[in-house]
């Protein structure tokens, strides 16, 4: 799951909860979601997507695929935005 996008790469479960957040803040909906009190949490700058998956009795891979899902439209937007701008 290294796969990278044209606008920056992914996360992958190494990752910090603390670094997808500030990347890709609109992944803030998935721990939400999946019920996780990741948010705001004082842990998150130092607990990766897989330790708090495995915390929660989630599928790592699982949490993963949703962020991927979140980051790619994330991503998409963004990316939209900065054509829209150059053509202007």
């Amino acid at each position: 799951m290294e796969e990278q996008n044209s606008v920056r790469g992914l996360p992958t479960e190494q990752w910090t909860v603390g670094e997808v957040l500030t990347h890709y803040p609109d992944t803030a909906s998935v721990f939400t979601k999946l019920r996780m009190a990741c948010v705001g949490c004082v842990m998150a700058p130092f607990e990766s997507v897989r330790e708090v998956a495995m915390i929660y009795g989630l599928d790592p891979n699982r949490v993963l695929c949703a962020l991927h899902d979140v980051c790619r439209a994330e991503s998409a937007r963004w990316q939209e935005r900065n054509e829209k701008e150059n053509v202007l």
